[in-house]
């Protein structure tokens, strides 16, 4: 697994993707504005995660192929995104 942190802000990561598989993304925001969590493959193709406000805990599964990813967080304030593969 791999975990990203983060503070306020427009966030970006790059999560390197070497087997195509379900993956869990734990996410958790600490703060109480807006918070959005997207991804984005290879092709440019953005799926949002999560869009809220307020403290969050989460956990959502995606099915990624291999290749880089990135990972978007805007937050206002301190967050973790954890990824691992089922």
């Amino acid at each position: 697994s791999v975990t990203f942190t983060g503070t306020a802000g427009n966030n970006v990561r790059t999560l390197d993707i070497t087997t195509a598989d379900t993956y869990d993304f734990a996410i958790n925001n600490y703060a109480s504005g807006d918070f959005e969590v997207s991804i984005e493959n290879a092709s440019s193709t953005v799926t949002t995660l999560v869009d809220t406000t307020g403290h969050t805990s989460t956990t959502v599964s995606k099915t990624l192929a291999a290749g880089t990813w990135k990972i978007y967080v805007s937050s206002t304030g301190s967050w973790q995104v954890k990824v691992a593969q089922k």
